[in-house]
């Protein structure tokens, strides 16, 4: 082979080089690419996830505060609570109820009873058995002093959040039985609620130590 030969024949060879090289850079830079692409719009997609859900949040904790102002607290879950109970009581009398506890029932046990006995609860229990039954639905002293002693010594803080805890709702002989959690500042406590399944002429929703 000549030399002219050898130089084509090594030109030729050295193009097809550089086209493999060119095609190889490409389809790492289409690549790159993609995976930029691809990433960009997970991170916006998560993003939007992520803003969406704080609006949620937001939209979700000013009906909160809407309820609160107008004297209802309406625990999370309480969507929960409305489908499982199927009694005849108006469960809108329930959210009143819960604020009352919270705003005035706890406190004032607190106020009242911190450091006291069991004399000085069972004394007052029967000197304002209706008052105590319109407040928190307890209808015995027994109840009233689980709930007493169990609230009294608490260092609470401010009312924070509530939650029913639909896992453990419970039907009972006359009336259901749902958990509920009420967070404050400082720690946490948790209750019984009850709600008859019939209206009669007594208050239809309790609230019992667990």
């Amino acid at each position: 082979m000549s030399k002219k030969d050898n130089k084509k024949t090594n030109k030729i060879i050295g193009n097809k080089k550089i086209i493999i090289l060119a095609t190889l850079l490409f389809v790492f830079l289409l690549v790159v690419g993609i995976i930029i692409t691809i990433n960009y719009v997970n991170v916006k997609e998560e993003k939007e996830k992520i803003n969406n859900r704080k609006d949620y949040e937001n939209a979700i904790e000013e009906v909160k505060n809407e309820f609160y102002e107008q004297g209802e607290i309406v625990p999370n879950r309480y969507n929960m609570f409305e489908r499982m109970y199927e009694g005849n009581v108006d469960t809108s009398k329930v959210y009143p109820d819960i604020y009352n506890l919270v705003e005035i029932v706890i406190p004032d046990i607190q106020k009242r009873f911190k450091g006291k006995s069991n004399n000085e609860i069972e004394n007052f229990y029967k000197d304002n058995k209706e008052r105590i039954e319109k407040s928190l639905g307890i209808v015995n002293k027994d109840d009233y002093i689980k709930f007493v002693n169990y609230i009294k010594d608490l260092e609470l803080g401010t009312y924070k959040d509530s939650s029913f805890d639909e896992i453990n709702y419970r039907e009972l002989e006359k009336a259901d039985q749902i958990p509920l959690e009420i967070v404050y500042t400082k720690q946490t406590i948790k209750i019984y609620m009850e709600i008859d399944r019939e209206e009669t002429d007594n208050n239809p929703i309790s609230f019992k130590a667990i």
